[in-house]
């Protein structure tokens, strides 16, 4: 699913003690109240040099004043513990990358500060959610990792290192682990209060975690007095599919569609009935999708990314060979996507380069999320790239290839963190085809074996 912002990184502004040592060039107050303004001052410097490149100047100039305060910070001698937690609470969502900077720099002369491997680890999440899914992605989550895990041997104990590794862990792909952290989380009176309303992170948990059942059960009493019950009732069908309960799923599948007959819980239902085997009658309900064409309003262009999602899964499920060739070309024509080039000297001719492994790897790889789809492009991805080195590209191609000279080049090392983004899915009620993608990351995975 897509990464949520870290999940209580604003919980972490402590009241701690502002014992502040005679030869500290700056006090408590005076560095969290100018990491408070310039980080402001940053972010909306930038909203405004977003609609006006005549504010560029001005953004320039408080990132200046910004990174000489981090620079300051990190070169001065006798600040003491507050001075880091203060300085990086304030940057932790705003600007994660200068929290870092501060964070490590007061860990060089404070090793055993808990608090500042909290906003560590967050930080690295930020920078994580920021991230596509990629090994870059991976490898900031396991930095956050990390941090969390040096701060649960610090003290004192708190329930925010938990809800941190936990978060870590799940976008690792360790669901178990990461909902044993989050149990850990509900030990703590003041992780009970902050998590009491989580319930959809906790039962994305538990259905990645292993424990359909579970999830079942925290669901089902929710659905008559939920805002949304048909989010509840997806996962629910999710729940009931992971199960292997195929009766189950028809029913709740046929319940789902009459409390919801759209194109949405069209897809749901096939989906789930396509995991637990009932794949003709998953088909027959693919063919009800929405025609493909043109759309005119957010709706119509809603319905056109369920209708190329369902065919994507109608060409899944009816595949011999999920990692074979034919289905690639099949898949990328089902989820609609091209590379258009107007090649020099054709008079407005266009060539369609979807078919380049390569070139449909690097667009899959700076796409922007898309929920509905994602199951589908991740899939496509893993297969471009593992296709790629037996690829001769053409003259156009490798021009094409040249675009994107310098700039980080999909690899291999990538495939991992798409079949973990696969398998996580499973938990978000707003991503589509989760099921159809956690059975093609099995497949996807063995043929790595």
């Amino acid at each position: 699913m897509p990464l949520r912002r870290p999940f209580a990184a604003s919980l972490l502004a402590l009241t701690l003690s502002q014992n502040v040592a005679a030869q500290t060039p700056l006090s408590v107050e005076e560095v969290a109240r100018t990491a408070q303004e310039l980080a402001q001052r940053v972010v909306q410097m930038q909203e405004q040099a977003d609609a006006d490149e005549n504010a560029r100047a001005d953004l320039n100039a408080a990132q200046a004043e910004l990174h000489t305060f981090v620079r300051r910070l990190a070169e001065a001698d006798g600040l003491t513990i507050d001075h880091y937690v203060q300085a990086s609470a304030p940057l932790l969502d705003l600007l994660p990358e200068q929290c870092v900077v501060v964070c490590e720099a007061g860990l060089r002369h404070h090793p055993e500060a808990r608090f500042l491997y909290d906003h560590l680890g967050f930080a690295r999440l930020t920078l994580a959610a920021h991230q596509p899914v990629s090994a870059a992605q991976v490898a900031l989550a396991r930095q956050a990792e990390a941090a969390f895990r040096k701060a649960l041997q610090c003290q004192p104990e708190t329930f925010h290192s938990h809800l941190g590794l936990c978060q870590a862990l799940d976008l690792l792909g360790n669901g178990e682990q990461a909902l044993e952290q989050f149990e850990l989380c509900l030990q703590d009176a003041e992780g009970r209060s902050v998590l009491a309303d989580a319930w959809e992170l906790r039962a994305s948990l538990l259905l990645g975690g292993g424990k359909p059942k579970d999830a079942l059960d925290l669901l089902s009493p929710m659905v008559s007095s939920a805002a949304d019950p048909i989010l509840l009732r997806i996962l629910m069908l999710r729940a009931r599919a992971l199960l292997g309960d195929a009766a189950a799923v028809e029913k709740a599948a046929a319940a789902l569609r009459d409390a919801e007959p759209s194109a949405r819980t069209l897809i749901e239902a096939a989906d789930a009935l396509a995991y637990v085997g009932k794949t003709k009658q998953a088909l027959a309900l693919l063919a009800q999708r929405p025609p493909t064409g043109a759309w005119h309003d957010e709706d119509e262009r809603i319905n056109q990314l369920y209708a190329q999602t369902g065919a994507a899964m109608e060409a899944f499920w009816q595949a011999k060979d999920p990692n074979a060739a034919p289905f690639r070309a099949t898949l990328t024509t089902a989820l609609d996507h091209h590379i258009l080039v107007m090649e020099a000297g054709t008079k407005g001719k266009q060539t369609d380069l979807a078919s380049s492994p390569p070139l449909m790897a690097q667009m899959l790889a700076t796409m922007p999320a898309e929920p509905i789809k994602d199951w589908g492009n991740h899939v496509l991805f893993v297969l471009c790239v593992r296709a790629t080195p037996s690829h001769k590209p053409t003259p156009l191609e490798q021009q094409m290839a040249a675009v994107y000279a310098g700039k980080p080049q999909p690899t291999l090392d990538d495939v991992p963190a798409r079949l973990v983004a696969l398998r996580r899915a499973v938990g978000d009620p707003e991503a589509a085809g989760v099921l159809t993608g956690l059975r093609a990351a099995e497949k996807l995975a063995a043929q790595a074996k």
